[in-house]
């Protein structure tokens, strides 16, 4: 290649790559935020063509023309547009969703711990969460133990009420 030829490449070269690393997809293709259907399509044609791998000889042609291409798809289109001008791009709004899934399932207490909580019979419980350590004590030391059965009572009684929720009703269609 000549030196002018050479220039030109990577003229062309950093033109895609600008492209590549923009986010915005209005400054993508060029177009203000209140930019018409009309405008956002001769923009997208306009580009399309520059920046198509057949006539764009840069080795980041493909991947300019494909995030022009998304972002003509996305603006085009009414609904998606408007998704997009709420909350940015999907591919961001997909990460930020999975960064928070994953910090609150990395928060969830055990299943058994919490079961332990409720229906541990000597009043005491620990259970980890997201490295903190909760605790519940007897807030008596030194009182009279239950009796066995008072105790037990106390410990199904949620299961004897849900029980009873779905039973009576079946008893009670059953005698009339």
């Amino acid at each position: 290649m000549t030196g002018n030829q050479e220039d030109t490449y990577h003229e062309h070269d950093q033109d895609c790559l600008n492209v590549v690393k923009t986010k915005c997809y209005y400054e993508i293709l060029k177009v203000e935020k209140s930019a018409s259907q009309d405008d956002i399509r001769r923009a997208y044609k306009k580009l399309a063509i520059k920046y198509h791998p057949d006539k764009n000889k840069s080795k980041h042609a493909a991947e300019a023309f494909k995030k022009i291409s998304h972002s003509f798809t996305t603006l085009s289109n009414e609904e998606k547009r408007s998704f997009y001008d709420k909350y940015g791009p999907e591919e961001e709004v997909r990460e930020r969703m999975h960064q928070q899934q994953a910090y609150f399932n990395q928060n969830e207490p055990d299943p058994f711990d919490l079961f332990n909580m409720f229906f541990s019979g000597n009043g005491n419980f620990e259970f980890h969460q997201g490295g903190n350590v909760f605790r519940r004590r007897q807030r008596q030391q030194n009182h009279q133990p239950q009796q066995g059965y008072t105790l037990l009572l106390y410990q199904l009684l949620p299961f004897i009420l849900f029980i009873m929720m779905y039973i009576l009703p079946v008893i009670f269609k059953s005698v009339r």
